[in-house]
């Protein structure tokens, strides 16, 4: 599937570029809720945007957490004031 989708189509007058990234996740993680898994996938393929297969890793929620909280720290600083 990757090699299919490395080379670039026409249809009609555009040219599409396919990329196939996959991602895994193993079943104990987030307790085996379909969502969760779902969503867990999709945090490790936006934590790893530059590799084609990537598994998930419970640090990549932690980090996740993290950056929402300095992101909130960040949203109460009045910048004008300092």
């Amino acid at each position: 599937i990757i090699r299919s989708t490395l080379k670039p189509f026409n249809v009609g007058n555009c040219t599409l570029e396919v990329s196939a990234r996959a991602s895994y996740v193993n079943c104990d993680e987030e307790l085996g809720q379909f969502d969760n898994l779902i969503t867990c996938a999709f945090l490790a393929l936006d934590s790893q945007p530059n590799r084609s297969v990537c598994a998930y890793q419970q640090q990549m929620q932690i980090t996740k957490l993290e950056q929402q909280a300095r992101l909130a720290e960040l949203a109460h600083i009045d910048f004008r004031s300092e």
